[in-house]
């Protein structure tokens, strides 16, 4: 897919992001419905309200586009690793959620050759949306609609255990990096949307320095632990 196209299909999943979170802060007052999922992890009745808003909106706008969701991974199984994808998570944060905390976001991403090459993030309870498509094309748009670049001086460093394909393309578009040699992340889309661990920072040298303290932490409670 070119930039061309890449820009159409944010522009116009950014007001089906919108309401799709809307409709999921919408609920977190309401005693919310929660049960747990095969792996454990929660699910509520505003997780499916807002994947049903967004996998909807995305058959209908792009029907030719496989649609994976947190929610119903069955559309992977058949499809080509080539084969370009539209990833969605109706409520990341959704422990948070249910704690009725303001850390939780919808999130959608456009995987292509396993490279998450453009996404959508919208935080509903603070009004913040993320957006990307391309190499310094990274932006967010604000509650009146105006919007303002995302460059790598804005981008902290932070390790996680769990990346979001949207998260990647933001933060990679806006000039950071995913690992310490400054490559990108491979999206298995097959398989775990989770890895053992990464770095997130807006250089390779800041990314590596994070390591290197975590690691001199982890080699000094190993100490502590054997004293």
């Amino acid at each position: 897919m070119n930039l061309s196209s890449r820009r159409q299909l944010v522009e116009a999943l950014i007001p089906v992001i919108r309401k799709a979170g809307d409709a999921a802060l919408a609920l977190q007052d309401d005693d919310v419905a929660v049960r747990a999922k095969e792996d454990g992890s929660p699910v509520t009745s505003a997780d499916l309200a807002s994947n049903d808003i967004l996998r909807a909106a995305c058959l209908a706008l792009f029907p030719a586009m496989p649609v994976f969701s947190e929610e119903d991974s069955r559309v992977f199984e058949a499809r080509k690793d080539s084969e370009p994808v539209l990833v969605i998570d109706p409520l990341d944060g959704t422990k948070e959620f249910i704690k009725g905390r303001d850390e939780f976001a919808v999130n959608i991403a456009l995987v292509e050759d396993g490279h998450a090459s453009a996404g959508l993030i919208y935080a509903p309870a603070r009004d913040r949306l993320f957006f990307s498509y391309g190499a310094g094309l990274a932006f967010e748009q604000t509650a009146g609609g105006q919007r303002r670049g995302v460059i790598r001086s804005r981008l902290s460093a932070a390790p996680s255990r769990s990346p979001d394909a949207a998260g990647q393309a933001i933060i990679e578009a806006a000039g950071g990096v995913l690992q310490t040699d400054g490559t990108s992340l491979i999206c298995d889309c097959k398989g775990k949307l989770k890895l053992n661990g990464f770095i997130a920072a807006r250089t390779p040298p800041l990314a590596a320095r994070l390591i290197a303290t975590l690691r001199e932490l982890e080699t000094t409670s190993a100490v502590a632990a054997q004293q």
